[in-house]
């Protein structure tokens, strides 16, 4: 156990209820280049505004790695491709099916797959891009090998979904793709665990377990990696969540790249907040459609801290499992930190 006493935990309203909420599956989905950092603004296109695509099919990659693709969550029609300034691509938009079609990549067994072949089934499924690397958060690098994998198992940034809730019926897959982690690394698969954690992770097999207790960052990743295992000159190592690790073991098991997510619906200005099955890319607008309070909200993909302001027609983010509704916060606040009163943050 690694105490940890630094920190702050901001405590604000609207953490998720332990329920899923009734609303209906988003009809538009859609990825943006710009939520994988170093990628370049315009990357190769391989569909066009009216081409079919199966989940799992490629829509685009990065011109400076050719081999790392950006792959539909989705089966549907490519209904619009949306630039932002210089014709950067900001969103290939998604209209999905009712019932969604895999592309069918083969099965392979993650105890017994090679390195190379796990590293080509995570490329060419766009799988691969739920990997990341340190130092500087960006893609996994396919030509390196990174010295650790790291899984943090718990988030302690403000109203964070639960991970009993998230990962309930993921345990199978969770620990496939935990084996399909230990053929990419030359280390270990390190899991960052925290005080309650389920049993999907206390029973985690091939791993390094830490414990770790303390108020936010101690859910950070990075703040992990630093307590047990610091990145020297010349190292790199990778993460990924754990819902994630539960999506490549789908892909190895059973062929297809599914990328369902439960996504915790949070925040203080919804009238009910709870958890919602999707997946990722989803439509934010379908999710909280008729759950507001009032008008005057910012929505964010991922928490408060370090999500990205995305509106009624933004969608959830790649590696996104929570929605945000906070107020606005454009009202003025006479005298603001000075104010006389008790010791708090500003708004």
């Amino acid at each position: 156990m690694i105490k940890l006493s630094r920190g702050f935990d901001i405590k604000l309203l609207g953490k998720a209820e332990h329920t899923f909420l009734p609303a209906k599956q988003p009809t538009f989905f859609a990825l943006k280049p710009t939520d994988v950092i170093g990628t370049g603004p315009i990357p190769k296109l391989v569909v066009e505004a009216g081409s079919r695509v199966k989940a799992g099919e490629p829509l685009f990659y990065d011109k400076l790695m050719p081999r790392v693709q950006f792959c539909s969550p989705v089966s549907g029609v490519v209904t619009e491709i949306r630039r932002a300034a210089k014709r950067a691509i900001a969103e290939v938009v998604i209209e999905a099916d009712a019932d969604i079609q895999f592309h069918d990549f083969g099965k392979l067994d993650p105890s017994s797959v090679s390195r190379e072949a796990a590293v080509e089934r995570l490329l060419e499924s766009g799988a691969w891009l739920l990997l990341r690397q340190r130092p500087f958060n960006v893609a996994a690098n396919p030509d390196e090998t990174p010295r650790d994998i790291f899984v943090s198992c718990f988030d302690t940034a403000p109203l964070a979904p639960d991970a009993s809730v998230t990962m309930a019926g993921k345990e199978a897959a969770f620990q496939a793709g935990l084996n399909v982690l230990a053929k990419l690394t030359s280390g270990s698969v390190h899991l960052g665990l925290g005080p309650d954690a389920p049993a999907v992770f206390k029973n985690a097999k091939g791993v390094k377990s830490t414990s770790f207790s303390g108020p936010h960052p101690a859910g950070n990743v990075g703040v992990q990696i630093h307590h047990v295992a610091p990145i020297g000159k010349g190292e790199v190592v990778w993460t990924i969540k754990p819902q994630d690790v539960a999506i490549i073991g789908t892909l190895f098991t059973e062929g297809r790249f599914d990328t369902e997510r439960t996504v915790a619906v949070t925040g203080s200005e919804l009238k009910t907040t709870g958890y919602f099955k999707t997946r990722i890319g989803a439509s934010v607008s379908s999710v909280i459609s008729g759950n507001l309070k009032h008008d005057n909200v910012r929505i964010v993909s991922g928490n408060p801290l370090v999500g990205s302001i995305v509106g009624n027609d933004g969608f959830l983010g790649l590696y996104d499992d929570q929605i945000t509704v906070l107020e606005e916060g454009n009202k003025p606040e006479f005298m603001g930190w000075l104010l006389p009163s008790y010791a708090r943050p500003s708004l």
